[in-house]
């Protein structure tokens, strides 16, 4: 079998930790805008075997250099009933991105639908209502509190 080079993103390890799996995934291309990164994908087996992945990290605190770039451990929960197998190899798709959620409203909608009736088949959302980037920082603590005050802004 023919060695390929790793492409970005690429994961260099994966680890049983009892019901879960740790992955080391690469995340170099995200050294100077770092921040808060999302990480998903899938770690499968032929036999059946299945982790998904889905987790956000914060490249300043969770990445680490090594020699061939920058990492971070992510870890995921195997699906039950198939357990990974010791002979089999593993496949891993990841995908690390920057993730903006957007909430849209109906195109329009002043006065013109009723609240929980099903949408038409020309129904159009794109009235932006907020945006924001997802991150993987606490709630705040509530007006007044002097809880999690020691929370990064």
């Amino acid at each position: 079998m023919q060695n390929l080079a790793p492409s970005h993103p690429y994961v260099d390890s994966v680890s049983m930790n009892g019901n879960q799996i740790d992955l080391s995934v690469e995340v170099t291309d995200f050294k100077t805008t770092k921040g808060s990164i999302e990480i998903s994908g899938q770690a499968t087996q032929v036999g059946g075997a299945l982790a998904m992945i889905s987790q956000v990290v914060d490249f300043t605190k969770d990445a680490t250099e090594e020699p061939d770039g920058y990492f971070v451990t992510v870890t995921a929960n195997v699906v039950p009933p198939i357990r990974f197998k010791k002979d089999q190899d593993i496949t891993v798709f990841v995908r690390v991105a920057r993730v903006w959620v957007t909430v849209l409203g109906e195109h329009n909608a002043a006065g013109s639908s009723v609240e929980g009736t099903d949408a038409d088949p020309d129904t159009t959302w794109d009235e932006p209502k907020k945006s924001s980037q997802l991150t993987n920082q606490s709630w705040p603590a509530p007006a007044g509190s002097t809880a999690g005050s020691s929370q990064p802004a």
